[in-house]
């Protein structure tokens, strides 16, 4: 987890060969990382070494959110998700009257979106959504309101 606009310092990886040594061992590194905005991004890697022998694809789950300090920058502080772990099905988004939800976004951990769930504009109020097809696991919840956009980490327990 990094802040928004807090620059990627990437933490590098380890490969091994059981004939080439670890200096003939190529990497190539892909990434859709973009710190200016808030989301999961991922970066992998994928060796190859002299014989051609290609290594299944690593990849890091990087999730950027919102930067501490930015005055300027609408922060989403009236809303509640709730339960976190999801066990019974149904997830719950609690929000304040002063706060317009436009949307709910519903992504697993690669970034694929499962679900997009709009809300008709009320202000204040709660929205249920049923998550019990869903697979135990932990999704990312993104929001939009008046107030900007709060990406949620939430697990679901089978």
């Amino acid at each position: 987890t990094i802040e928004r606009l807090t620059p990627y310092v990437d933490p590098g990886y380890t490969v091994s060969d059981n004939y080439y040594a670890v200096s003939d061992i190529s990497v190539d590194t892909f990434s859709n990382l973009d710190v200016t905005k808030e989301g999961v991004y991922y970066v992998s890697y994928q060796a190859k070494d002299p014989s051609g022998n290609v290594s299944q694809v690593a990849s890091r789950t990087i999730l950027v959110t919102p930067a501490a300090g930015l005055g300027s920058m609408p922060v989403m502080t009236h809303v509640r998700v709730h339960p976190n772990p999801v066990h019974q099905g149904m997830l719950y988004i609690d929000y304040g009257r002063r706060t317009v939800v436009r949307g709910v976004r519903i992504e697993d951990l690669q970034g694929r979106v499962l679900r997009v769930l709009e809300n008709g504009g009320a202000r204040g109020g709660t929205i249920g959504y049923d998550l019990s097809d869903l697979a135990a696991g932990t999704y990312m919840v993104r929001i939009w309101s008046n107030e900007g956009t709060r990406v949620i980490p939430v697990h679901v327990i089978r």
